[in-house]
């Protein structure tokens, strides 16, 4: 399988909540495709309450999905944590992990969700850096604040 590239989204947002929300949103727009995708976390912990997030993110639907270590199911979202969960290349991989899995350039697609925190900032510059390395195509959009939003700055001096 040819790997289309690498698209971060950059968000205005700094929490993670924000990157987990948009990951959803993405997860969404695969299924929407008929694009199966693989979401890849950090760590094990974060399986239980991404999967609850998947369920209630949106009121008037849900993303049906399976934790790859508890099911061989061809759900559309699967979600995973470590190396070896990994196996189905024709996914988008949606990249919420700490660094670059040694797969992703196997996959059709990857995403990669960048917030404005200082430290996670550095950690999306890093894994910007090895995807280059590893020869791929890298593109970024930088997402829009939500309707409605407004920046913190502005939030600061309205209320000033």
């Amino acid at each position: 399988m040819n790997n289309s590239g690498v698209r971060f989204y950059i968000l205005p947002a700094s929490d993670l909540a924000s990157q987990w929300r948009f990951a959803c949103r993405l997860a969404a727009r695969c299924w929407q495709q008929r694009r199966a995708c693989h979401i890849q976390l950090a760590e094990a912990s974060q399986l239980k309450p991404f999967g609850e997030l998947l369920w209630s993110f949106r009121e008037d639907s849900f993303l049906p999905h399976v934790v790859a270590a508890e099911s061989v199911s061809p759900e559309p979202v699967v979600l995973g944590c470590t190396a070896d969960h990994l196996v189905d290349h024709s996914r988008v991989l949606i990249n919420l992990a700490d660094g670059v899995p040694e797969a992703a350039r196997l996959f059709s697609a990857v995403a990669e969700i960048v917030v404005q925190d200082p430290v996670l900032l550095h950690s999306s510059r890093s894994r910007l850096v090895q995807y280059r390395e590893l020869g791929l195509a890298v593109s970024w959009i930088k997402v829009p604040p939500p309707q409605g939003a407004r920046p913190a700055a502005a939030m600061a001096r309205a209320e000033a």
